[in-house]
């Protein structure tokens, strides 16, 4: 049995750099009053709403995703490709390890999905898995709880030929996403990685909030997007 998470503090993972979007503050501002402030409030457009929850469009040959990791033990992780979920809770597809989705990098079309327990599963499944891939093929990965205890060097390797630059040193309960290729020559933009926050000690007296969302995440959770999920299509990445 898994021993339980320690209390962690709240954690926003920011986006790769060159990739992610910047965090805009919240400003007050006066509502009209009468019947101007109704029409201005019910008249005001929404936002636009791109593939997966983006806030702007990917370019033409680029796909759109947005990758989540699980939350500890409790919430799953998403897997989402132009507009497209891949793997979710709600699907009744991911599990605790690692959740995987291989994409033709020619068409975007869904390969295989599936998730592979690495606390108490058979890492030689995940190897039959990853061992065989088409050149080009996409790799999407997002961990749930433990993504690295049954990892072996063989396994390691793998994803840091698909692009990883965290792989070799991935460790327990860390939380990581990842979009990697088959047979691209340099490492991945689109990876993420956060390890779990030791226990903290607590002090005597009432604390004020580490974070001023502290109910937003309880735990450290690795995510890529809004705005850094447009990889290019296999036609388009430098192969070896």
């Amino acid at each position: 049995m898994l021993p339980p998470f320690p209390h962690q503090p709240p954690l926003f993972l920011p986006p790769v750099s060159g990739w992610g979007s910047s965090a805009v503050p919240l400003q007050a501002s006066a509502a009209p009053s009468g019947r101007a402030g109704a029409r201005s409030r019910y008249n005001k457009p929404r936002p636009r709403r791109y593939k997966c929850g983006l806030p702007q469009p990917c370019p033409e040959l680029h796909l759109a995703f947005r990758l989540v990791s699980g939350a500890a033990n409790v919430i799953g992780p998403k897997i989402c490709l132009e507009d497209k979920m891949l793997m979710s809770s709600v699907k009744n597809n991911v599990g605790r390890g690692l959740n995987i989705a291989l994409v033709n990098g020619v068409n975007g079309e869904l390969i295989d999905a599936r998730f592979f327990d690495m606390w108490a599963g058979d890492v030689n499944e995940l190897l039959k898995f990853i061992r065989t891939l088409h050149e080009g093929t996409l790799v999407f990965v997002a961990s749930y709880d433990d993504p690295a205890t049954k990892m072996n060097e063989e396994t390691r390797k793998i994803f840091s030929e698909l692009g990883s630059s965290v792989a070799k040193e991935l460790g327990f309960r860390d939380s990581w996403v990842f979009v990697g290729a088959k047979g691209v020559q340099d490492k991945s933009p689109f990876e993420q990685v956060s390890p779990p926050t030791p226990p903290v000690s607590p002090s005597p007296g009432p604390q004020p909030p580490s974070s001023p969302c502290p109910q937003l995440m309880a735990f450290p959770r690795a995510e890529l997007g809004p705005a850094s999920g447009c990889p290019v299509m296999p036609a388009e990445i430098p192969m070896s």
